[in-house]
């Protein structure tokens, strides 16, 4: 603060520590404050002015909250956004999905396997938030794996062959090659 004595004759000057006096004030409350500065060699010459203390303004120490990152399954050779359905949102910055920063693996949904992601964002006040998500990607579902060797699972035998009789060599009931089905009939006997 720089105090200034204004003379009777119109000359300035400014007045260095301890020639003057700064009455204190109650700052632990908000409103308006008067202060006074008092001339130390002559204490009838004083001045005043007013001073407004405001509220403090509340220090933002949480972080944002990511959602949307939880594990997931990926079919095999789907596409794969790691942001979708992912949303981050602070209490005071509001949304922050376009901070968030994805590091960790590149998920690669033509080979199978568990694909590591780490979701980091920031709001303004610094605070950070961090997610880790696993994707893993699977095989196609509904093909039958063929041996080593080329040979498939059932022996070779084609639909509708040898498959699909019981060990008694009768036809199993339900669909053969063609898509027609097989109905066994039972007749009644009245005793």
């Amino acid at each position: 603060m720089v105090v200034t004595a204004t003379m009777s004759d119109g000359t300035t000057a400014e007045l260095g520590e301890g020639e003057y006096t700064v009455s204190e004030f109650d700052s632990s409350t908000a409103g308006e404050k008067t202060i006074t500065v008092t001339y130390a060699a002559d204490t009838s010459l004083t001045a005043t002015f007013k001073v407004t203390v405001k509220e403090a303004e509340p220090v933002d120490t949480v972080p944002p909250v990511i959602s949307g990152a939880d594990d997931v399954a990926v079919e095999f050779g789907a596409s794969f956004d790691p942001m979708a359905g992912v949303k981050a949102v602070d209490d005071v910055d509001g949304d922050v999905t376009g901070a968030v920063k994805v590091s960790g693996d590149t998920v690669d949904t033509s080979k199978p396997g568990a694909y590591t992601l780490v979701y980091t964002v920031s709001d303004a006040a610094g605070n950070e938030a961090s997610v880790t998500r696993v994707a893993t990607a699977k095989e196609k579902s509904g093909e039958t794996p063929v041996e080593p060797g080329g040979k498939d699972p059932d022996g070779g035998k084609e639909p509708g062959k040898d498959g699909d009789k019981d060990d008694q060599g009768n036809k199993k009931p339900g669909l053969s090659a063609t898509g027609a089905v097989s109905v066994a009939v039972r007749r009644r006997r009245d005793i």
